[in-house]
């Protein structure tokens, strides 16, 4: 940590104890509500997992654009995006692998089958909270909860209409780095200043029976790149809840996200193309209907489907341009459809049993044709398969003073069979101190690629599911009437049946994808929290994470090595965040984030790449928000990211964003907003 870093902390610090000296004490702080971790509403101190809970509010007073940025704070969770805005961003959960967490908006799973998922173009536009749940939970969700859930929580709206708008303006150093990688480079190239602009807007409100709300969001950037290298993204959503009477209610939400990234690089980090670019369109449409059929019985009933179209296109950038896969266009389509009927019953008020069936069809349609180096070549395939799933879950309070939950699921699959998972937990509170401990498995499923690929590559049906085990132990201590708390979670998990490319294998007609190797993780999350009597606030989170290959299957593949660490995984990660009332009409508050060693593979020296080590890094940030007029809802804020900076790589030949800084304003009109 830099001294200026270090400076800029402790002033935070001292800022925020003399807020808390000097305003009046509030009331009191109810207990939060937790949903994705045991799908129905529960006090954190009753989840047998550890949650964050981010709130769609803060969020927006910090100009937090996207769910990405809002993720690098969580405990556990580590964000790697390929340099620019718009470029494939991943989130590596407690070591797991990228596609070992399951994404969903409003209860819509949005990973493409075999769990991956581009946190780079998901925003926070119109996002009431976001629940991360670490640790595995495919006993409720199935594949691709490995590792942990992200569920964003939409607004449903209430009280009076309220319509708001935002407009921001930011402006960021461009990098200069990688112009010796740049083969397409002119001296026209000028890296100069990436500028970017974004709107937003929403309206928000209820009836005796209706609740609504609605969100729109655009932005754009210039890039990190001085060429090729703009992004866009168009965002709508919208949930619409009818309660019918007391006892029954339906509720519809819907989301599409419309994003182009144009990005000149391969995938080693050159500067090789001028005109080739990404779009990425997403639609999740859920309607949930609930009926209470008693005061101990209540049954829901979702139906909800996600189409994900990705196209990547590259023209020839000239009549000179004749090298690598020139005028190709890919185009890949999926498409994901749920059923699921749930059932709560309440046993003597202590005790409650979810019930749960769920049907998914998956369907998936690509298509690939270039006239490259290699002459003319054109491929396509469709596919589908299908799931079929059971599960119970118990919660009680029956054995004071634990609350204890227990949970299986079977599921069976058109390609893999039968897979059964199971999950336990027990927590004790007793006075402020809260205790949990938990274990369970999970699984993911194998990607339509590695199900049915043709061609130079050969896919295997036979593939069986990843498959992890997990415990965890947690603590949690409450001081100064519930307004500070320190805990800390450790956790140890096991994943196995990894699936592995093996480019030549012994027979020239099986199949390059099998199951071997093995590898761990295991680590310690801690977290402090403190919040003033005035609204003063201030957090901190350390992750100490090991990371080890235990089997390396046949030895090809230089992701898994023997003996070393998975790869953009930092064994170290410390994140300090406050803020506090400067004045009464102006709030601010300073972040910062160390991240530590990681090794990755560069590919410059060719395939299957060569293991580097990239170095740790620390950025600052600050933000303002300054409410001068009194009466009027109109707040003006200021927003800057690496303030200091940093030259530094999530991935290794791609530079991440240098010093940012982005002025916003927004403006309500109507009800309270929330």
């Amino acid at each position: 940590m830099s001294a200026r870093s270090a400076l800029l902390v402790i002033s935070l610090a001292v800022g925020t104890a003399a807020a808390q000296a000097q305003e009046p004490p509030d009331t009191f702080r109810l207990a939060e509500i937790i949903v994705s971790a045991t799908r129905m509403p529960s006090p954190r101190a009753a989840v047998p997992a550890a949650v964050t809970v981010l709130h769609g509010s803060a969020l927006r007073a910090r100009g937090i654009h996207f769910v990405a940025d809002a993720l690098r704070d969580v405990p556990g969770a580590t964000l790697v995006q390929s340099g620019a805005r718009g470029g494939i961003t991943s989130l590596f959960l407690r070591g797991g692998e990228s596609d070992y967490v399951q994404v969903m908006v409003d209860g819509v799973v949005l990973n493409d089958p075999g769990g991956a998922f581009d946190f780079g173009q998901l925003t926070t536009d119109n996002v009431e909270r976001i629940e991360i749940v670490r640790g595995p939970v495919s006993v409720l969700y199935g594949s691709d909860a490995v590792a942990g859930v992200v569920h964003i929580i939409t607004r449903s709206g209430s009280g009076a209409p309220r319509i708001t708008a935002a407009l921001g303006l930011g402006h960021a150093t461009r990098v200069e780095r990688n112009i010796d990688l740049c083969t397409v480079c002119t001296p026209g190239d000028d890296p100069g200043a990436s500028y970017t602009n974004a709107l937003e807007t929403g309206i928000a409100g209820s009836t005796q029976r209706l609740t609504y709300a609605f969100g729109a969001s655009r932005y754009d950037t210039e890039g990190t790149y001085a060429l090729n290298n703009d992004y866009d993204n168009l965002s709508l959503s919208g949930r619409l809840g009818l309660a019918a009477s007391e006892r029954s209610g339906v509720v519809a939400s819907a989301r599409w996200t419309d994003g182009s990234y144009h990005y000149p690089t391969d995938g080693a980090g050159r500067l090789v193309d001028r005109n080739q670019f990404r779009t990425s369109r997403s639609l999740a449409l859920g309607i949930e209907a609930r009926h209470a059929l008693s005061s101990a019985i209540e049954a829901r009933l979702t139906f909800t489907t996600h189409n994900g179209e990705y196209i990547t296109d590259d023209t020839p950038d000239g009549p000179g341009d004749t090298l690598g896969t020139f005028a190709s266009r890919n185009l890949s389509d999926i498409t994901r459809r749920k059923a699921n009927l749930l059932t709560n019953v309440s046993i003597g008020g202590v005790t409650t049993m979810t019930l749960g069936v769920e049907s998914e069809w998956q369907e998936g349609t690509s298509t690939f044709a270039s006239d490259g180096a290699f002459g003319p070549f054109e491929s396509s395939s469709e596919n589908d398969r299908t799931n079929r799933a059971g599960f119970v879950q118990l919660i009680t309070s029956a054995v004071r003073p634990f609350v204890l939950t227990a949970g299986a699921r079977a599921d069976d699959n058109d390609r893999f069979g039968s897979h059964v998972t199971w999950r336990t937990g027990a927590n004790l509170r007793t006075g402020p101190l809260l205790l949990r401990a938990a274990a369970g498995t999970a699984f993911k499923e194998p990607t339509f690629f590695e199900n049915y690929a043709e061609g130079f590559t050969r896919g295997n049906a036979a593939l069986e599911p990843e498959q992890s085990r997990s415990h965890e132990l947690g603590a949690e201590i409450q001081f100064l009437e519930g307004r500070a708390s320190v805990g800390g979670t450790w956790f140890h998990q096991r994943y196995r049946n990894l699936i592995q490319y093996i480019g030549a294998p012994p027979d020239p007609m099986a199949p390059n994808y099998v199951n071997l190797g093995e590898a761990r993780s295991a680590g310690l999350e801690v977290e402090a929290r403190i919040r003033s009597a005035g609204g003063g606030s201030a957090t901190a989170s350390y992750t100490l994470l090991r990371t080890v290959v235990v089997d390396e299957g046949t030895g090809e593949d230089a992701l898994f090595v023997q003996g070393e660490t998975l790869i953009r995984r930092p064994r170290h990660r410390l994140n300090l965040e406050g803020s506090a009332p400067l004045a009464a009409w102006l709030r601010g508050g300073a972040g910062m984030a160390r991240v530590g060693k990681r090794d990755d593979l560069d590919f410059l020296p060719g395939f299957p790449g060569e293991r580097v080590t990239l170095p740790a890094y620390t950025t600052v940030g600050l933000f303002l928000e300054a409410r001068p007029f009194s009466g009027h809802d109109l707040a003006f804020s200021v927003r800057a990211d690496n303030l200091l900076d940093e030259a530094y790589s999530e991935i290794v030949n791609f530079p991440a964003a240098g010093r940012t800084v982005f002025i916003g304003v927004r403006a309500g009109v109507g009800g309270t907003e929330r």
